[in-house]
């Protein structure tokens, strides 16, 4: 009847928070958070933690801090042109509130570029299908809609239902979790940590801001060259090479 992400039988899949700054770049805040996530859970290496550019999957894609852009456009573009690493395109368009040209990325990019097998839709905007979301949440989180209004900006904590203020515009966040008991979703977004519940957000069930009712996920297939030592653990490092045996 419930599950979150950032705790699956004690275990954290999810990254830190992030904040979009100065500019309406939140889809592609949306869909990396669940791309990354999803890769973690791929690879079933939680501490794996990738950190993929949300600055050149927007640039590149057509996006546009004035404008936004269409979470349909980001999934088809992580699918099919990919992803690079967050040190090949570092994020500035949030303190700048600019947007910065697709050729602002790393010499290398091309050898760094990570891409998405596919992308499915739980819901697709025709109507509520919680129970399909519900299903795709089991493999992962999921990028979603929702509208936002005034009192949600204002959210500090609990389950929010929509009351009270004007309707701001659209915005995109990641679900991460859901919990049937207190009928809520649990969403990450991308405003930093000091708004809401750590940069959380439950969302009711039966709020009126869409949440939930047009939804994407990403099919990941993990790469193969990743090594994990079990031992030595904790602080104990290895610190002369020539020792290990191939």
């Amino acid at each position: 009847g419930s599950l979150d992400w950032r705790n699956m039988n004690g275990i954290n899949y999810v990254g830190p928070m992030l904040n979009q700054g100065n500019c309406g770049s939140c889809v592609a805040f949306a869909a990396v958070a669940a791309v990354e996530t999803q890769l973690s859970i791929a690879s079933g290496l939680p501490w794996l933690r990738p950190t993929f550019s949300t600055q050149n999957l927007f640039a590149c894609g057509g996006g546009g801090c004035d404008s936004g852009w269409q979470p349909e456009s980001a999934a088809r573009f992580i699918r099919e042109d990919g992803l690079v690493d967050e040190a090949c395109s570092p994020y500035t368009s949030g303190s700048s509130g600019e947007d910065v040209s697709c050729s602002t990325v790393c010499s290398d990019a091309k050898d760094r570029t990570f891409f998405a097998n596919g992308y499915h839709r739980p819901s697709n905007g025709w109507g509520s299908n919680a129970e399909n979301v519900k299903k795709a949440l089991k493999n992962g989180p999921l990028m979603t809609t929702m509208t936002v209004f005034a009192d949600f900006t204002a959210y500090t904590g609990g389950i929010y239902k929509h009351v009270s203020g004007d309707q701001l515009g659209g915005h995109a966040v990641t679900i991460v979790g859901y919990n049937d008991a207190e009928r809520y979703w649990l969403v990450r977004n991308s405003w930093g940590d000091a708004w809401g519940e750590k940069g959380y957000v439950r969302m009711s069930y039966d709020d009126r801001s869409g949440i939930a009712s047009s939804t994407w996920g990403f099919n990941i297939t993990p790469a193969s060259a990743y090594a994990s030592i079990v031992s030595p653990s904790e602080s104990e490092y290895i610190s002369d090479l020539s020792k290990i045996e191939a």
